[in-house]
C-alpha cells in the first residue's frame, strides 16, 4: 500500500510538472496577425497557411541611402511594382514578395554626379509581422502595447552563402561602371513559408505597417529615416540591418499593398 501511495504521488508530481510546462509553452506570445472580415461579417484571422494574392506599388519615389566610393549616395526609383502572397503562419502573420521591380532609377553622388542605374528585381523576399522594440525586457511579453507593427523583410542565402536582395549596376555615362549588392546583415532566422518549407534567411529592413488594428482595402509599408532596426516577436529580439556595397544603408519610401480580390484586411496585435 505504501509503494502504491508513493507511485501515485510521483505520478501526480510528473503530471503537475508537465502541466506547468504545457501552460508555459501555451502562454508564449504570438502575433501580430493578418485579419479580415469573413462571409458572416465577423473579423477573424486568415486561416493558417491560407495564402492571399497581393500586389504592391509605390506612392512616392523609393530611395536607398548609403555610401559609394567613400561618398554618400542616393539611389532613387520613380516606379516600384510587385506581387506576392500573405498568410498567417503558426506564430504570426507572414508574407512573401514573389517579385518586386524597380524602374526609372538614378544615382546621385558628388563623384557620379547624377546618372542612371539598373536594379535587379527582388525575388522571393520573406517577411513576418513583428513589433518595434525599445529594449525593455517586459516588451518581449507584450502584444503591441504602445509599439507599432512592422513587417521586416529577409532574404535567403544564394549559392555563395550571401544574403543578397538585389544588385544595383551603374550605367554609362556614370563615372564608375560597377555592380553593387544590397544585402541583409541582420539576425539569422528560419522562415517557414505557406507550404511549410523552411528557408534560412537574414533580416534586412523593416517598414512600419499603416494603418494597423484596422481593416482597409489598401494598406501601406512605410520606411522613414532613420530606419527602425530593433524588433521583437515570439519573445525574442530581432535585428534588421541593410547594407549597400558592404556598407550600412537605409531605405525611404512607401509601398501601397492591396489584395488582388479587393477584400479589406489589416495587421492586428491580437
Amino acid at each position: 500500500m505504501y509503494r502504491v501511495k508513493i507511485l501515485f504521488l510521483s505520478l501526480l508530481a510528473v503530471f503537475a510538472a508537465s502541466s506547468v510546462a504545457s501552460a508555459t509553452a501555451s502562454a508564449e506570445l504570438n502575433g501580430p496577425w493578418w485579419k479580415h472580415f469573413n462571409c458572416c461579417l465577423e473579423q477573424v484571422k486568415f486561416h493558417e497557411n491560407e495564402e492571399q494574392a497581393l500586389k504592391v506599388k509605390n506612392v512616392a519615389n523609393f530611395k536607398l541611402v548609403g555610401t559609394l566610393l567613400g561618398e554618400k549616395v542616393l539611389i532613387e526609383c520613380t516606379a516600384v511594382n510587385g506581387s506576392g502572397w500573405l498568410w498567417n503562419g503558426l506564430h504570426q502573420g507572414e508574407d512573401e514578395g514573389t517579385e518586386v521591380r524597380f524602374e526609372n532609377c538614378i544615382a546621385k553622388t558628388l563623384v557620379l554626379k547624377e546618372c542612371k542605374v539598373t536594379v535587379e528585381p527582388l525575388k522571393h523576399v520573406y517577411s513576418e509581422l513583428m513589433w518595434k522594440y525599445r529594449g525593455e525586457a517586459k516588451e518581449l511579453k507584450e502584444a503591441g502595447g504602445q509599439q507599432k507593427i512592422y513587417d521586416p523583410f529577409g532574404i535567403e542565402a544564394n549559392a555563395e552563402g550571401k544574403f543578397i536582395f538585389t544588385r544595383i549596376t551603374t550605367v554609362t555615362p556614370c563615372a564608375v561602371i560597377e555592380t553593387f549588392p544590397v544585402t541583409a546583415a541582420g539576425t539569422p532566422a528560419t522562415f517557414f513559408d505557406q507550404h511549410e518549407v523552411a528557408h534560412q534567411i537574414k533580416w534586412g529592413t523593416a517598414p512600419v505597417v499603416e494603418p494597423q488594428n484596422e481593416d482597409v482595402t489598401q494598406g501601406f509599408l512605410t520606411w522613414t529615416l532613420p530606419n527602425v532596426t530593433r524588433l521583437h516577436h515570439q519573445e525574442k529580439e530581432v535585428i534588421a540591418k541593410l547594407e549597400f556595397g558592404g556598407k550600412p544603408a537605409e531605405l525611404e519610401g512607401k509601398l501601397a499593398v492591396e489584395l488582388n480580390n479587393g477584400e479589406k484586411f489589416g495587421a492586428f496585435n491580437e
